[in-house]
């Protein structure tokens, strides 16, 4: 792929009109301290297997500093700092006219709060995306997590986690076009799920959504912080 130059006499303009056109098209407003508009090769969401978007610095949903809290009797559980990405073996398929659904592999990493301990955890599995209303012209979609069934291991327990049975997951995504292939991106879920540490015997409910936001991916795990613009040039080079 042909890279764009780097845009260095540009750079702190083009973020600052993509931000305020961001704004006059209504995109979301995230609830997590990181920042959600980020510059990429492509508008395509999950981003394609193998593109400079898939990198492992470059891309993940995030919600760092909050933690998913799962109902239910027995020990207090929920994972800490919650982060999806690694987007591999995407497919996409369109579903009538005005909508797509996305087929893809993802990871899943974040700190399990068990029993007083806190354990790395990382997961994947397959993930199913529905996006709605990609009417000509649109800016801003409708999206849904259908289906996620994740599994992994943490302290010798099997640690599986799915889109909630009970609740959806809805979120948007939002494309502001730059030119010269580069576009800005906001997408965002309010995720619900369940998970298990019995291998699926039982199964406990989220308490209460969380919102992961589309960021570079070395912000995942950086509370309150805000959009590195170093981050933004490395993409331009």
């Amino acid at each position: 792929m042909k890279q764009t130059p780097y845009l260095r006499p540009n750079i702190w303009m083009i973020t600052a009109i993509g931000v305020m056109v961001a704004s006059a098209i209504g995109l979301g407003t995230p609830t997590v301290g990181i920042e959600s508009i980020i510059l990429l090769n492509s508008p395509l969401m999950p981003p394609e297997s193998g593109s400079p978007d898939t990198a492992p610095r470059v891309t993940a949903y995030a919600a760092p500093g909050s933690q998913i809290r799962y109902a239910g009797d027995g020990d207090p559980l929920a994972i800490l700092d919650p982060s999806l990405r690694g987007f591999q073996d995407v497919e996409r398929a369109g579903i009538g006219r005005y909508a797509e659904q996305q087929s893809f592999t993802a990871r899943f990493e974040g700190i399990l709060d068990h029993r007083g301990d806190r354990i790395p955890v990382v997961l994947s599995g397959p993930v199913i995306t529905v996006t709605y209303e990609r009417f000509p012209g649109r800016k801003a979609f409708m999206t849904d997590i259908v289906s996620m069934d994740l599994e992994g291991e943490a302290a010798g327990m099997t640690v599986l986690l799915r889109q909630s049975h009970d609740h959806p997951t809805v979120g948007t995504t939002s494309v502001v076009d730059f030119g010269r292939g580069r576009f800005a991106v906001e997408s965002f879920y309010d995720i619900l799920t369940d998970v298990s540490l019995d291998r699926g015997r039982t199964w406990r409910p989220q308490a209460d959504a969380v919102q992961i936001c589309l960021t570079y991916a070395d912000n995942a795990r950086s509370p309150d912080t805000r959009l590195r613009w170093s981050g933004i040039k490395s993409i331009y080079r």
